[in-house]
């Protein structure tokens, strides 16, 4: 069967539009014979799209929602590369563990910042005050607990 996608080169000439223009059709499109791509491989375009873009910051909401671990873990490297290199990055997330490297965390709770600071001050106990991200940290962390492992608590 014949790929009905084109190849995109990996210039740093390549602008966004050119990435997209190859694309056969456009996201939420449907194709005749039900060929789409993937939330994953609209996400890993998204980044590649990033990465040929020049702009002072980057927003990027849920970035690896639809990634296997090892493609998740190269993205947030990539972010965190671009962050090095002096771009500001907005990271909008819900896997708290990829907030580690931030300079600054911001919790919201119904839309509303209800707390921030850097990761190791979110996670350290605080009887003042809501402890909403080590909270939601630590139930996110439970997950990856092998069993008979103690908790951090």
């Amino acid at each position: 069967m014949e790929s009905r996608l084109k190849r995109v080169p990996r210039s740093d000439t390549e602008t966004s539009e050119t990435a997209r223009n190859s694309l056969p059709f456009r996201r939420g499109t449907s194709q005749k014979g039900g060929h789409q791509i993937s939330g994953g491989q609209w996400q890993r375009l998204g980044v590649a799209r990033a990465r040929h873009r020049d702009a002072r910051i980057l927003v990027v909401d849920e970035p690896t929602s639809a990634l296997d671990a090892e493609t998740e873990q190269r993205v947030f490297d990539q972010i965190r590369s671009r962050a090095a290199a002096g771009q500001t990055i907005i990271l909008i997330t819900h896997r708290l563990h990829s907030v580690r490297h931030a300079d600054e965390i911001y919790v919201l709770d119904r839309g509303r910042v209800a707390e921030h600071g850097t990761f190791e001050d979110l996670l350290r106990p605080d009887d003042d005050g809501p402890g909403l991200f080590r909270r939601m940290y630590l139930v996110q962390s439970e997950q990856y607990r092998l069993d008979g492992e103690q908790t951090a608590e």
